[in-house]
């Protein structure tokens, strides 16, 4: 399962995916701290690429133990937990970027999806919403039992989604009849 945060990681006007070169400044620096001067950074996209992610948590703790209050850390370490699907871990990870960082969409976006994996759907909600993804939002509500609204953003997210090409949908003996909800 890959997460992909919304909007390729962008919070604002600065990326925050920590690999990306206009926050890499920081990031060398304390890479080179860990690694005895040496470009680890590299190592973390190596890693992250070739979906190793432990090797990925190991270098994210270490920047995270280097830098704090360096909240584009900490998500980084807990979008590495949730490729490994240890949600647990992650949402540790991301409460705490929230802590650092309220307003990071996607620390926020990243917490609901481990929330609601876990099963913790209402309080998954209120960080689905804030990151504006609306169909996470209804399968929440969904299992909250708040249908109603669950209809809303589901035909919300059904409306914003881009046209599906004609080859990509299925024969009509394939299609399965849905239920609506009144």
């Amino acid at each position: 399962m890959k997460f992909t945060p919304i909007n390729s990681w962008k919070s604002g006007n600065r990326r925050s995916r920590i690999d990306d070169p206009r926050n890499i400044s920081l990031v060398v620096r304390a890479a080179n701290s860990v690694a005895g001067g040496r470009p680890a950074h590299a190592s973390w996209h190596r890693a992250d690429k070739q979906r190793q992610f432990d090797v990925a948590i190991t270098e994210f703790r270490k920047v995270t133990e280097l830098e704090p209050a360096f909240a584009d850390g900490f998500i980084s370490l807990g979008q590495a937990y949730m490729e490994k699907h240890d949600f647990g871990s992650a949402t540790v990870s991301l409460k705490h970027a929230l802590e650092l960082n309220p307003e990071s969409t996607p620390a926020h976006q990243l917490l609901g999806y481990a929330l609601l994996v876990q099963g913790y759907a209402a309080q998954a909600i209120p960080h689905l919403e804030r990151a504006k993804e609306k169909s996470a939002v209804g399968i929440a509500q969904i299992q909250t039992g708040q249908l109603a609204e669950a209809v809303v953003n589901l035909q919300a997210a059904l409306a914003s989604t881009p046209t599906i090409p004609t080859s990509l949908l299925p024969r009509p003996r394939q299609w399965i009849a849905v239920q609506t909800i009144d």
